[in-house]
């Protein structure tokens, strides 16, 4: 029989780590700091030793997706208020719409 047994690992606290990272501190120790740059993870903590190089696989993906969606998603809620009819416009017939200078707006509907 061997002496080994496994190292038990460290409990990650999933609001703490979140917190951490809002602060850009790394989400093991703490210290240090999380960006390189502006986007670009650092690849280990120097401080912890803890990898990061597969977060930033991840990273990448999920940034290509972000930018893939962001405008189907923009043209899903545009379509949505356009639909509902919730543009922000009073079309109340007979009225006229003045703007802060007091002078009718080109769009307003002529009664």
């Amino acid at each position: 029989m061997s002496d080994y047994s496994p190292m038990q690992a460290p409990e990650r606290l999933i609001f703490v780590s979140l917190m951490r990272g809002l602060r850009r501190c790394r989400p093991q120790c703490g210290d240090g700091t999380l960006l390189a740059r502006y986007l670009t993870p650092v690849e280990n903590c120097n401080i912890c030793g803890e990898d990061f190089s597969a977060i930033s696989i991840l990273m990448m993906v999920m940034l290509a997706g972000v930018i893939d969606l962001l405008p189907r998603a923009k043209g899903l809620f545009i379509a949505l208020i356009w639909a509902t009819g919730a543009t922000g416009e009073d079309y109340t017939v007979g009225k006229t719409h003045h703007n802060r200078r007091g002078k009718t707006s080109r769009f307003s509907e002529k009664a």
